[in-house]
Parts: C-alpha cells; sequence; structure tokens
C-alpha cells in the first residue's frame, strides 16, 4: 500500500498500472478523454479540497490581483 499526498506521483503509478488512484476529475481530464484511465467508482461522495491563494500582504491589492482572487472564489464556489 503506497500513501501520498503528491497527486503526480499517483497519476504516474496509476498510469504504470500500479493501482488506482482518488484525484479530481479535472486533473485526469485528458486521461480519461484518450482512454488511459475510466471512472471505476461513480458513487462514491465527493471528498472536500482546501485551496489557498498565496499573495502578498499589502493593504492594497491591484485591480488584477484582486480580479483574479474573486473569480477564483466564483470559480471554487461552484
Amino acid at each position: 500500500r503506497v500513501k501520498t499526498n503528491d497527486g503526480n506521483i499517483e497519476l504516474a503509478m496509476t498510469l504504470a498500472g500500479q493501482g488506482i488512484c482518488r484525484l479530481p476529475e479535472f486533473y485526469i481530464a485528458d486521461n480519461l478523454k484518450t482512454g488511459q484511465l475510466e471512472i471505476l467508482f461513480e458513487d462514491l461522495p465527493e471528498t472536500e479540497v482546501n485551496v489557498y491563494l498565496l499573495y502578498p500582504s499589502r493593504t492594497h491589492l491591484s485591480p488584477k490581483v484582486r480580479c483574479f482572487i474573486d473569480l477564483i472564489e466564483e470559480m471554487l464556489a461552484k
């Protein structure tokens, strides 16, 4: 049994036939399209994933940075 917190390692081992993985669908979308991987357990509940945006601590963020943060928050809320 192997445990890792690195999605790249999980994916590489799975593609090498070393087992199965549980990764976000967007992470393996290309592999699903090409048939390299297939979804085995569609009924499993999705797990919550923490996402962090790191940026310099400043009182005033540039409009571009603020816009990007707002966009990411909106996308992740869906």
